[in-house]
């Protein structure tokens, strides 16, 4: 019970800080939870896609080089799991009427990855031990909380901004980047790497509080903009 509760409890701290957030309009709390659930299936329907395709991100060479590591990043977890992410929001939400501002791009998006993180976070850490619980509450899930932010700052871009295709295509694109530089850190598995590692860690952080300023800066509920 106590690693089930710390494999669910950073995702939905993590929901509920940017529910918060939305301070000027805030969603429907059930618009929220179902944008949460549809990353929770997609994240299932990716695990089946893996078991039937015998899909491994493993590799027999205990340290890679960064560029190997990337390549592996791309194609064993970024260029699936962001596009697994980004479907839900592109089909389900897009032209959804609830996503009426700015700010909820990145509401959605961010509640879509989090529930793809929480079953992933779940099946990990159910598998090891209180550690392994704390370290991707503090990496993985927060990590997929900003490639969410990430998508959903473009998808706003799409549909308030200009250059709808581009902005759509930015979505999946700056999302699968941000994942793979990432999971190359991991993947290379050199202490050397540790201290960029953190500075790019630290660099994302910062970039997705300056997108969550952004939009909600621009939202036409803000009394600023009256």
């Amino acid at each position: 019970m106590t690693l089930l509760s710390l494999a669910l409890a950073p995702g939905l701290m993590l929901l509920l800080y940017i529910y918060l957030q939305d301070k000027y309009e805030r969603e429907p709390l059930k618009a929220v939870l179902r944008a949460f659930g549809l990353g929770a299936a997609a994240a299932i329907i990716l695990i089946f896609l893996y078991v039937i395709l015998n899909f491994t991100s493993s590799s027999s060479e205990k340290e890679l080089t960064f560029a190997r590591a990337f390549v592996m990043a791309l194609w064993h977890a970024a260029i699936p799991e962001e596009i697994i992410k980004f479907l839900p929001f592109l089909l389900f939400i897009y032209k959804n009427k609830e996503f009426n501002e700015w700010f909820d791009g990145i509401v959605y998006a961010s509640a879509i990855s989090l529930g793809f993180a929480t079953i992933e976070n779940i099946l990990y850490v159910m598998q090891a031990n209180v550690s392994t619980g704390i370290i991707r509450a503090v990496l993985a899930v927060p990590a997929h909380f900003i490639m969410g932010i990430t998508q959903g700052f473009f998808f706003s871009m799409a549909k308030f901004g200009n250059k709808k295709v581009l902005n759509i295509s930015l979505a999946l694109i700056a999302a699968i980047l941000v994942h793979a530089i990432y999971d190359a850190f991991i993947f290379s598995g050199k202490s050397i790497w540790l201290t960029i590692f953190i500075f790019y860690f630290v660099g994302i952080i910062l970039l997705a509080r300056k997108m969550i300023s952004s939009h909600l800066e621009k939202s036409q509920f803000n009394p600023n903009n009256s």
